[in-house]
């Protein structure tokens, strides 16, 4: 969550476009870039690894909604009473469906996926191993070997990017564990490896002569949440996480509890706005 705010801070609240490519600054701010995909990838990856043959329940959807209605309304609220007139008729409707108008992007998708898990679940269990691997050999060939090459989606959108990462962790799950047991370690590797490329090789077109379109392919390209660095560096990441043996620390479980508000505090239109632009 730490890298995800990083990430928003750089987004939507600083112009960093005027420093050298090259500098330690350059680099400490492509690695925050990557790291607010990485969170993306590997929120959606854990996710679906521990929901994958898991019975859809209403509870568990009203855990997820229950806070995205409740900052939904009381953020509005708030403003409301200290800047009166700054939220208008169309704000209300969308705080009342935060889902349905998209107020956070990636809580929209989240509880789409979960709504779709019980059709993901029954489509795992009716394919064999053979057609699960070739389902994600394609698809990942789809959604993010090509489109890292060529710099553009083919298909897809969010909603079909969380169900491939759904798909993704329920083979790993399934089929991958014995394997996963023994390389975790490289795993890590691989993962930190894949993380630090964007910042690694995005300052290279001020060192050697890389033509303008390359330039304009590895600036935002590489650390698109789609691109193969940041689901490499993801897919590793929890890897080695799912296959440690973790002592459960309460209060780190506590404080994890806590990321999903702030990220839909932070990431509130209103709250966006006013945090970063004022």
């Amino acid at each position: 969550m730490v890298m995800i705010v990083g990430y928003h801070f750089l987004v939507y609240g600083n112009d960093y476009s005027y420093l050298p490519p090259t500098s330690p600054d350059s680099f400490f701010i492509h690695l925050l870039l990557s790291g607010g995909k990485l969170g993306v990838d590997g929120y959606v990856l854990i996710s679906g690894y521990f929901l994958v043959g898991r019975r859809f329940t209403i509870r568990r959807l009203f855990r997820v909604w229950l806070p995205v209605i409740t900052f939904s309304l009381a953020i509005p609220l708030v403003f409301a009473w200290v800047q009166p007139g700054s939220v208008s008729g169309p704000n209300w409707l969308t705080a009342f469906f935060p889902v349905i108008f998209g107020i956070w992007w990636f809580a929209t998708a989240y509880v789409l996926l979960y709504l779709l898990s019980p059709v993901l679940n029954l489509l795992i269990e009716t394919l064999d191993r053979r057609h699960y691997a070739i389902l994600i050999v394609a698809a990942t060939l789809i959604l993010s070997v090509i489109p890292t090459l060529i710099n553009r989606e083919i298909v897809g959108g969010d909603l079909v990017w969380f169900a491939y990462l759904y798909l993704l962790a329920g083979f790993v799950k399934l089929y991958g564990m014995a394997w996963a047991h023994r390389w975790r370690w490289g795993a890590l590797a691989v993962a930190g490896l894949a993380y630090l490329t964007p910042a690694v090789v995005l300052p290279m077109y001020a060192l050697f002569p890389v033509p303008v379109e390359w330039q304009t392919y590895l600036q935002p390209g590489l650390t698109t949440q789609t691109r193969l660095p940041m689901l490499i560096a993801a897919g590793g990441l929890v890897l080695f996480a799912v296959t440690s043996k973790l002592r459960p620390i309460p209060a780190v479980n506590y404080v994890a509890g806590l990321t999903f508000g702030v990220y839909l505090v932070h990431d509130h239109y209103l709250v966006r706005d006013w945090l970063w632009k004022t």
